[in-house]
């Protein structure tokens, strides 16, 4: 139960712990602090045609100057194909932070004293384009069902139960309060910052390959990963038939997409990486945090748990990457 929680958790808040090394790393400052660095990768095609893709991955929690950096990035593209399930819908483009109070994802944010994607970033842009599931299509995928054979009746049921999964329920209720009781105490927020940086800095792979997962878990990854970024493939493929597609096209989408994505852009399309950009989403620093020594040390157990559990999980080698670096004093 308590692996499904976190995997759950993990991919619900879109923290883009689960991906390839490539796309995540962390890197020390000058300060002590550890730093989550994010890649923006571009690909060249192979038959020397002047296209290029470019694969911006992105957390969906993070500063306000890397959201500015990422906008800045998307401004200079001809096309954005972008994640978010009902994405073209204006309630997704134009988020009110005070109606999102209560979502996990926007409360994680705001707990840490970060910002959430959707509340920092501009949508509204004429080169954006949605590239995702609708929700019918993502619950039909949960449910086995046919999208085509909803009623308006049975789609709003649909989209009551995907609005349940991104924030109501008992775990989710907890998880508010938790969320809550870090917020108010500022020491303790500025170390679960750390914290999520030694852990999302952690995990190597793609997620949705990893074999030895209980069922449900599998289907939920196979739906949350392989089947929209099918969707973006699809997109892709159709942009850039034409004579006259766009030179520069970029897919923004969260960190955990891009392994696979990369790998299909190579064996499908002959898309080859050229470059790689690192942009620094957030950082944390513990010895900087205000904690005391015994509640630092408290973290850096759990951290350390949480790690284990994780490498575990991917069947990590002890020599295929750096843990998480938790020195106790």
């Amino acid at each position: 139960m308590r692996m499904k929680f976190i995997l759950f958790a993990m991919m619900m808040w879109g923290v883009c712990a689960w991906t390839a090394e490539p796309y995540l790393r962390v890197t020390d400052g000058a300060d002590g602090s550890r730093i989550l660095e994010i890649a923006v990768r571009t690909l060249r095609a192979e038959d020397g045609s002047p296209r290029r893709i470019h694969l911006v991955a992105v957390s969906h929690i993070g500063s306000q100057g890397y959201y500015d950096a990422l906008q800045a990035k998307l401004e200079e593209m001809d096309l954005v194909l972008f994640e978010g399930v009902g994405g073209d819908r204006d309630e997704f483009l134009r988020r009110d932070p005070a109606e999102d109070a209560d979502e996990l994802q926007p409360a994680l944010a705001r707990a840490v004293g970060l910002r959430f994607q959707l509340h920092a970033m501009d949508y509204l842009r004429p080169h954006f384009v949605n590239s995702d599931l609708t929700p019918g299509e993502l619950l039909a995928l949960f449910s086995g069902e046919n999208p085509e054979d909803f009623t308006a009746e049975g789609l709003a049921r649909l989209e009551q139960t995907l609005a349940s999964m991104q924030g109501d329920g008992l775990n989710a209720g907890m998880m508010r309060m938790f969320l809550g009781m870090i917020e108010r105490h500022p020491p303790f927020a500025l170390g679960v910052r750390w914290a999520l940086v030694e852990i999302l800095g952690t995990v190597r792979g793609d997620l949705a390959s990893v074999q030895g997962l209980p069922r449900d878990v599998e289907d939920m990854l196979r739906v949350l990963l392989r089947e929209r970024n099918a969707v973006v493939m699809r997109d892709i493929a159709r942009v850039l038939a034409p004579a006259d597609a766009p030179a520069d096209l970029a897919v923004f989408y969260g960190a955990a997409h891009m392994h696979e994505l990369e790998s299909r852009l190579e064996t499908e399309l002959g898309f080859r990486p050229e470059k790689t950009v690192w942009l620094p989403a957030f950082q944390g620093n513990l010895e900087r945090s205000g904690l005391g020594r015994m509640q630092q040390n408290m973290l850096r157990h759990m951290v350390l748990q949480q790690v284990r559990m994780l490498e575990g999980l991917m069947g990590m080698d002890k020599d295929e990457g750096p843990s998480v670096r938790v020195p106790f004093y």
